[in-house]
């Protein structure tokens, strides 16, 4: 029997409103965690969730189930919920991608560089 096989990738960015510094160190692990649970929920592999102060990255696959625009307006939707119990400020565009499988390594490490950037330097 014939079937068919898909695995899309895509990469989805949030920002914080006016993009203010608002995810703090703090806050980022339980965003990420979140995030992920949220993509789990919908059948998404989330092979990433990370950012910094300002903005949050999600690398996840694509649930066949749904549309890339579903997924990402659940994603943002959840998502901004959840930080607006937090606080008032919240995330506020979004964006996203495909990833093509051999981008994949690199949009993981400019992840985490992103992070390790972005952290204040130690005097």
């Amino acid at each position: 029997m014939p079937q068919s096989l898909s695995k899309v990738i895509i990469h989805i960015i949030f920002s914080t409103k006016d993009r203010e510094p608002w995810l703090d160190r703090d806050i980022r692990p339980r965003m990420h965690a979140y995030v992920a649970t949220v993509c789990r929920d919908l059948d998404a592999e989330a092979l990433r969730a990370g950012g910094v102060a300002d903005h949050l990255h999600v690398v996840a696959t694509l649930p066949r189930a749904i549309s890339q625009a579903a997924m990402v307006e659940t994603v943002k939707k959840t998502s901004s919920k959840w930080i607006k119990g937090l606080n008032s400020r919240a995330v506020d565009d979004g964006r996203a991608s495909r990833t093509q499988p051999s981008e994949i390594p690199v949009v993981l490490l400019a992840t985490r560089l992103w992070r390790v950037l972005s952290e204040p330097k130690s005097a």
